[in-house]
C-alpha cells in the first residue's frame, strides 16, 4: 500500500508584510470568541463530550484561551492542559486588539462586556471579586473536571489574581469609542465595581502571579493596578472616589520602586514570595527573580518604555532567558531570538509525562519583548533624541548602538530587533498557527494550539511597529 505523506510549506520570513497579516492573524484569534451563533461546549467529564448532559454550553463573549483539552493518549498526549476556559486577564489583552479594527468587531465588543458583566456579578456572589478563571457559561472555575481516561480528576478550584480586573478596566476604557451609548453605560457600573476591587487590595499580595505560580508582591500586578487608576482619573471615572484613586495611585507608584535591584541591575518580579509547598517552590523559584512578566508591566501597565531600569531589564530578560538550543539555529537564519517566561521554567503543558523542561520559549512573551523594541523606537521618533546611561547601555547594545548621534540609524536597528523575533515566531508557526510554546530544541510549536493570547501579543506588536514605520 502506497503512503502518502504531507508536508507544510515554509513562509518566506524574510519577505512578510507584518501589516498585511493583521486581518489573517485576527480571524485566527476570533475563532475562540463565543458569539451568539458561535457557540462552544465544554464538558465536566471530558471522556463524555458527546453526551449532551456532561456539557456546558457558551455565553456570548466568552473567550477561551485556547481550544485545546486532554484527549486520550494514543499514543502519547500533546498536552493534558485544559484551556477551555475565560480567563480575565488574557480575554482583556485579546479584546483590546479588536478595538483597533474600528466598527469591524463592535458584537464581539458588546458580547464581551455582556459576559464581563455576567463572570463579575457571579465573582461578587461568591465573594471573590478578584478570581480569575471561569468556565464558558460564565460560572466560577471552582469544582472537580474529570478526565477519567487519564485516570485522573483536576481539583478546579482556581485562585484570585489581582491582574484580571485593571487589565478589564483598561480595556473597557479603551474600547469606549465603538460601543454603543447602552453597552458604554454598562462598561462604566463594570469598571466602577472592578475600581472598588482595586481599592480594596492593592495594598496586599496576589494569590498568585501573571504564570498562576507563586503569590506575593507582584510587579506586573502593581503596574497595571497603577495603569487602570491613571486611566481612570485621566477620564473622569468615579469622580466620588478621587481622593482614594489618587492614594492608591501614589501608594503604587512607590511601592513599584521596591522592586529595583541594583546589585542585578533589574526590576525582581515578585517580592515576598508566598508558595503552596516546599515541592513547588523548588520548581518555580527561578520565576520570582527575572522573569518575563516584567517587560509586560511596561506593555500593558505603568511604566514607562524608556525607563533606564526597564530598559536594562529588559536587557537581562533577552540575555538570560532565550538561552535555547533552537535559538541558536534560527541565529543562523537570521532571525529570532526567542523568548520563554523565565530561566529553568519547567512547564511545558504536559505533567503527566514526568519530564522536566529547563526553559521553553513562548510566543507571547516573544511578541511582547518585539513590541518593546518598537516602542523604544517610536518614543525615540517623537523626541528625535535619546540619551544613553549606565543603565541602559547594555540594551542599546544589544541592537548594536553605541552611542546617540544618529537617532534615525537607532530606530532604524531597534526595529529591526523586533522584526527578527517576530520573524522567528513566524517560521516556527503552524502555517501562521500559534500555539503557546516552541519546542526548546526541534522549533516546532507545542502545548496547547491556537492561543488567544499568542495572537493578541502578536497582533499588539505589529500595531505598535506600524506607529514607527
Amino acid at each position: 500500500m502506497i503512503t502518502i505523506n504531507y508536508r507544510s510549506v515554509e513562509i518566506n520570513y524574510n519577505q512578510i508584510d507584518f501589516g498585511n497579516l493583521t486581518e489573517i492573524m485576527a480571524n485566527l484569534m476570533i475563532r475562540n470568541f463565543s458569539t451568539k451563533d458561535r457557540i462552544f461546549y465544554a464538558a465536566t467529564d471530558w471522556s463524555k463530550s458527546t453526551d449532551k448532559s456532561e456539557r456546558i454550553e457558551s455565553k456570548p463573549g466568552c473567550i477561551i484561551a485556547s481550544p485545546t483539552f486532554p484527549c486520550k493518549p494514543i499514543p502519547k498526549s500533546i498536552t493534558d492542559q485544559d484551556y477551555v476556559f475565560h480567563w480575565v486577564r488574557d480575554a482583556a489583552i485579546s479584546i483590546m486588539e479588536l478595538g483597533y479594527f474600528k466598527d469591524k468587531y463592535t458584537s464581539y465588543i458588546e458580547d464581551y462586556v455582556d459576559f464581563s458583566r455576567l463572570i463579575q456579578t457571579n465573582a461578587i456572589e461568591a465573594k471573590k471579586t478578584n478570581y480569575s478563571c471561569f468556565r464558558v457559561d460564565g460560572t466560577l472555575r471552582d469544582g472537580t473536571r474529570k478526565y477519567s481516561f487519564l485516570d485522573y480528576s483536576e481539583e478546579n478550584i482556581w485562585n484570585q489574581q489581582n491582574d484580571g480586573c485593571p487589565l478589564r478596566i483598561i480595556s473597557l476604557i479603551e474600547l469606549k469609542s465603538i460601543m454603543t451609548q447602552s453597552y458604554q453605560d454598562k462598561s462604566l457600573e463594570i469598571i466602577k465595581q472592578d475600581i472598588d476591587t482595586i481599592l480594596g487590595c492593592y495594598k496586599g499580595t496576589t494569590e498568585k502571579n501573571i504564570w498562576e505560580e507563586v503569590g506575593g508582591e507582584s510587579f506586573f500586578v502593581k503596574s497595571v493596578q497603577l495603569e487602570a487608576l491613571k486611566k481612570v482619573l485621566n477620564n473622569n471615572i468615579y469622580i466620588s472616589e478621587k481622593k482614594k484613586i489618587q492614594d492608591a495611585i501614589d501608594y503604587l507608584t512607590k511601592s513599584i520602586s521596591k522592586h529595583w535591584n541594583d546589585e542585578k541591575k533589574h526590576y525582581i518580579s515578585i517580592i515576598n514570595p508566598i508558595y503552596d509547598n516546599d515541592n513547588q517552590k523548588d520548581k518555580v523559584k527561578d520565576s520570582i527573580d527575572l522573569n518575563s512578566d516584567i517587560i509586560m508591566a511596561s506593555i500593558y501597565g505603568s511604566i514607562d518604555v524608556m525607563d533606564s531600569q526597564m530598559m536594562s531589564s529588559a536587557c537581562k530578560v533577552l540575555e538570560e532567558i532565550s538561552k535555547y538550543k533552537i535559538n541558536e539555529y534560527d541565529q543562523r537564519r537570521g532571525i529570532g531570538p526567542l523568548i520563554g517566561r523565565y530561566p529553568n521554567d519547567v512547564y511545558d503543558g504536559n505533567n503527566a509525562d514526568n519530564e522536566e523542561d529547563k526553559g521553553i520559549p513562548w510566543v507571547p512573551c516573544t511578541s511582547v519583548l518585539a513590541e518593546y523594541f518598537y516602542r523604544v523606537a517610536y518614543k525615540i521618533k517623537k523626541q528625535r533624541s535619546f540619551e544613553i546611561n549606565d543603565d541602559n547601555r547594555g540594551f542599546y547594545n544589544l541592537a548594536e548602538i553605541n552611542d546617540n548621534k544618529d537617532f534615525t540609524n537607532a530606530i532604524d536597528k531597534l526595529i529591526k530587533k523586533g522584526d527578527k523575533m517576530l520573524q522567528a515566531i513566524i517560521y516556527h508557526s503552524d502555517h501562521l498557527e500559534l500555539s503557546e510554546q516552541i519546542d526548546p530544541i526541534l522549533g516546532y510549536e507545542q502545548n496547547v494550539k491556537n492561543l488567544t493570547w499568542s495572537y493578541a501579543s502578536f497582533l499588539s506588536a505589529v500595531r505598535a511597529r506600524k506607529r514607527v514605520k
